[in-house]
């Protein structure tokens, strides 16, 4: 039997306000773990020149990426899913739904377009440039980190909502 089925308030024997705030509280730690300590540890040490970084660079957050969008989409239609089983008006609060959606469109926006674009930056084919970050990359890593904030406001301001309505 299927545990939708027979509660539809609960998955795999959790309430969708705890698979919801678990979601986030681990994506909200592997965030801060990887934008505190992995990556100005990459920088500090030189990793970010060394010319094997492109393909290091664009696997870890290829992979992170990936896990995020699943995470993003169990938040999205955890979201739904209390929402209908608990018929509370959360989708209805312009806040939370564009906060939901927002989340979910960073990690694709990374995963498909940031990524790529900043590894291809990344990778240094002319043997005689000397240029260790192209000038290109400083936007690029301005706009990640515009899009790294939004996403935490948004996991932040999902998890308030979790914590506030009892359901």
């Amino acid at each position: 039997m299927n545990a939708l089925s027979n509660n539809p308030s609960k998955i795999l024997g959790l309430s969708w306000k705890t698979t919801i705030a678990l979601t986030l509280s681990v994506w909200l730690g592997a965030t801060l773990l990887l934008d505190v300590v992995v990556m100005p540890t990459m920088y500090l040490t030189g990793m970010m020149i060394e010319p094997s970084f492109a393909s290091v660079g664009y696997t870890l957050f290829g992979i992170f990426n990936r896990v995020e969008l699943v995470g993003a989409a169990l938040v999205l239609s955890g979201l739904m899913g209390w929402h209908y089983s608990a018929h509370l008006n959360l989708l209805r609060s312009k806040t939370t739904a564009i906060f939901a959606i927002l989340i979910f469109l960073i990690p694709l926006t990374c995963l498909y377009g940031l990524t790529p674009f900043m590894s291809s930056l990344s990778l240094n084919l002319d043997l005689f440039n000397s240029e260790a970050v192209p000038q290109a990359m400083f936007l690029l890593q301005g706009l990640y980190w515009a899009l790294e904030s939004l996403k935490l406001a948004g996991i932040i301001t999902l998890l308030g909502v979790c914590h506030r309505i009892e359901a």
